[in-house]
C-alpha cells in the first residue's frame, strides 16, 4: 500500500479529530477549536447541511487528494458515525475524473483500492449512480459503500432519474 506523506497524514488527524469532536460539541465549536489549534482564528464556520460537519481540506495540485480521500472514507465513518461500514458519496469535477476514480476503486491493485482494501479488506462496494441499484439493501451496514458521481449529475430535470437514489435511501441509509 502507498504510504502517506507526512503532510497528508497531519491533515487527515486533523480532519478526524475535527470529526470526532463534532460528537460531543457543537460543529462550529469544533471547527472554531480546530482552526485555533493551527492559529487560524479569522475564519468562521459555514453550516451547510443542518448540523453535519461540512469541511475542505485544501490540498495543492499533484498533492494527493484523491488517495487522501480513499483513507478518509474510513477515517470519517468511524469518526462520524462510528461504522466500520459507511456509505460515502465522492463527488468529482468532471465525467472523466469520475471514470477515472471508478475504474481505480474498482482496480485491486491500484493504492486508492488498496487503501480502502486496508480498512475494509473486501468488504467495499464501489459504484456509480447509474449502477446504485447493484448495492442490496444487506450491503449496507456490512460492507463500505463508495457512491462515485459528479456534483452535475444532482442537477436534473428529469426527476425519474432519481428513482435509484431515492429507493436506496427507503432501505434507511442516508448519504451523510
Amino acid at each position: 500500500m502507498l504510504t502517506l506523506k507526512t503532510y497528508q497524514q497531519t491533515a487527515l488527524t486533523v480532519l478526524t479529530q475535527f470529526l470526532t469532536d463534532t460528537r460531543s460539541k457543537s460543529v462550529a465549536d469544533a471547527y472554531a477549536e480546530t482552526l485555533a489549534e493551527q492559529n487560524r482564528n479569522d475564519e468562521a464556520y459555514q453550516p451547510l447541511f443542518d448540523g453535519v460537519p461540512c469541511v475542505c481540506l485544501r490540498v495543492p495540485t499533484g498533492g494527493g487528494k484523491t488517495i487522501m480521500a480513499a483513507h478518509a472514507v474510513a477515517m470519517a465513518g468511524k469518526a462520524v458515525l462510528d461504522s466500520d461500514a459507511p456509505i460515502a458519496l465522492w463527488l468529482t469535477p468532471s465525467d472523466t475524473i469520475r471514470t477515472q476514480t471508478l475504474e481505480a476503486l474498482a482496480d485491486a491493485r491500484h493504492p486508492y483500492r488498496q487503501a480502502l482494501a486496508h480498512y475494509f479488506g473486501d468488504r467495499v462496494q464501489v459504484c456509480d449512480l447509474e449502477s446504485l441499484q447493484t448495492i442490496s439493501p444487506h450491503d449496507v451496514g456490512k460492507a463500505a459503500i463508495v457512491i462515485v458521481a459528479t456534483i452535475q449529475s444532482f442537477n436534473v430535470t428529469d426527476t425519474a432519474k432519481r428513482n435509484g437514489l431515492l429507493v436506496f435511501r427507503g432501505t434507511g441509509a442516508a448519504f451523510r
